[in-house]
């Protein structure tokens, strides 16, 4: 038998292209892992603060520019990066909203029902299937593997809390799957980082690992696997 590469002593399952073996197709889920994540950014936010992840380690990105390991000021040299960084400031810090106006925008939020988890509230391509609804095509393959292989999967009911422009904010992760909450995630943004350094216990699966997922829907159902999505059920409609 073929251990984990990553140290867990679990049985390995699955090759990456890197050629180590892997307790499952995406490196979050070796609980040897994670804890050896967990200890270095414990180790890191110690030294750094909880702005340590703006320095581009350990995720290797700073302020996101696509190019791992590298800064904007890096990529565009300093006085460049001091205009893309008042860009972005400017664009989340927007207008201000008065106390009328934030009573007026709940009031009408109360009356639509608005809050909480959303569905179709994703940009990708979405749909109900065999109970669960996904947002977009990479949910619905990593839906997909977990319930071929037998696995219990869930959305994710309860809210988080993050702070984000000194005030505290709430959103619903993706899914649940044996405890581990779990978000997928197709681009990176200062505020998602926000989320993901106030809460680290759960695992994000951006593009590198959510492609086994892809590729198995893909290999067992086709490149147009979407097409599994149940057309009879609505595809926007308030979870109870």
């Amino acid at each position: 038998m073929v251990l984990c590469a990553f140290g867990c002593n679990r049985e390995g399952i699955y090759k990456f292209k890197s050629g180590r073996i892997g307790c499952d197709p995406s490196p979050n889920k070796c609980p040897k892992l994670r804890q050896n994540n967990a200890e270095k950014i414990a180790k890191l936010r110690s030294e750094r603060g909880n702005d340590y992840w703006r320095a581009g380690i350990p995720h290797g990105t700073g302020v996101p520019t696509g190019k791992k390991g590298m800064t904007h000021a890096e990529i565009h040299g300093p006085e460049k990066a001091s205009l893309i960084s008042e860009k972005i400031r400017k664009a989340q810090t927007g207008r201000k909203k008065t106390q009328e106006m934030k009573n007026h925008q709940s009031e009408i939020a109360k009356q639509k029902g608005l809050g909480g988890y959303r569905i179709g509230g994703g940009r990708g391509k979405c749909g109900w299937y065999k109970g669960i609804f996904c947002d977009s095509s990479w949910e619905l393959a990593f839906v997909i593997w977990h319930m071929d292989h037998n696995i219990s999967i869930e959305r994710c009911k309860v809210p988080r809390h993050y702070t984000w422009n000194d005030k505290v904010r709430k959103y619903y992760p993706d899914f649940v799957v044996n405890e581990i909450t779990y978000e997928i995630k197709g681009y990176r943004t200062l505020q998602w980082e926000a989320k993901i350094a106030d809460h680290t216990d759960i695992v994000c699966l951006f593009q590198y690992e959510i492609k086994p997922y892809l590729q198995y829907a893909i290999d067992n159902y086709g490149k147009d696997y979407i097409k599994l999505y149940d057309d009879t059920l609505p595809k926007r409609k308030r979870t109870s």
